[in-house]
């Protein structure tokens, strides 16, 4: 191994440590050890539920960001001073 892959490695790990113990979503994930960058291949970091969530997310979005187009509650033109 390379003093590369060997620093890279070492880096690697000191993220996993921190994700896992400041991160709920991170430390169930990273349940399974990773040591090598190689390792991350098997880490499903998106789950079919968090797609599905995802989705609904992004069409919940998207409804909200129609409504602010459509100027559906009162709200200052971009760049006009607002009255104060």
């Amino acid at each position: 191994m390379t003093d590369q892959a060997r620093t890279r490695d070492r880096l690697l790990a000191n993220q996993i440590e921190y994700l896992s113990e400041r991160s709920p979503f991170y430390a169930a994930r990273l349940g399974a050890p990773v040591k090598t960058v190689e390792d991350l291949q098997h880490v499903e970091f998106l789950t079919k539920d968090d797609r599905a969530t995802t989705s609904e997310l992004h069409r919940l979005l998207g409804f909200f960001d129609e409504i602010r187009k459509a100027r559906a509650w009162d709200e200052e033109p971009e760049g006009q001073p607002q009255k104060v």
